[in-house]
């Protein structure tokens, strides 16, 4: 694996929640996480080791989601475009268990990490996505300025609600 230069700074992955895995061959490459505070992170696998596997986890808006999922802008814009300024890298053994992990800006990560400029969202399992999504519970705070990104990103997952379900929704959950 690549020598990587970032700051140890403590990020409890246990905490995100899985969304939905969006990329897989032969296990996860791109899954969404969310957190009880409504952040969404993206998980984009990187290599591996014996012993591990190394995650790039970038933190992305909802109106960043959408674009990438409705193929506006590329996976490889969404990690540039970090709204935290860089992305955490961590090294996950054979448990799950974290073992490194560090923030790293965009400019100290290695070309053989970042996808190709034409990374554009490619799912071909909707049918599994949409079980996914629609397995659990979830409750957001979501900023009333993304309240018509939230919408509309429910409607690209396949939520299958009425209009006035959808606006209910988004009042309930809108801050």
């Amino acid at each position: 694996m690549e020598k990587l230069t970032g700051y140890h700074i403590p990020f409890n992955i246990k905490a995100l929640k899985l969304r939905a895995n969006l990329i897989e061959q032969d296990g996860p490459l791109l899954s969404l996480y969310y957190n009880d505070k409504g952040d969404y992170y993206l998980f984009y696998w990187l290599d591996c080791d014996d012993t591990s596997n190394r995650w790039m986890v970038v933190r992305a808006s909802l109106n960043t989601l959408y674009q990438y999922i409705n193929k506006e802008i590329t996976l490889l814009q969404v990690i540039k475009d970090s709204s935290d300024s860089f992305v955490w890298v961590t090294d996950l053994d054979g448990k799950g268990e974290q073992i490194n992990t560090l923030a790293v800006p965009f400019a100290n990560l290695p070309q053989d990490y970042l996808p190709d400029t034409d990374s554009y969202f490619e799912f071909d399992h909707q049918q599994e996505l949409l079980k996914d999504v629609g397995t659990d519970k979830i409750e957001v705070d979501v900023p009333r300025k993304d309240k018509s990104f939230f919408a509309a990103l429910m409607s690209k997952m396949g939520w299958r609600l009425s209009p006035d379900a959808v606006h209910n929704l988004i009042d309930r959950v809108a801050l």
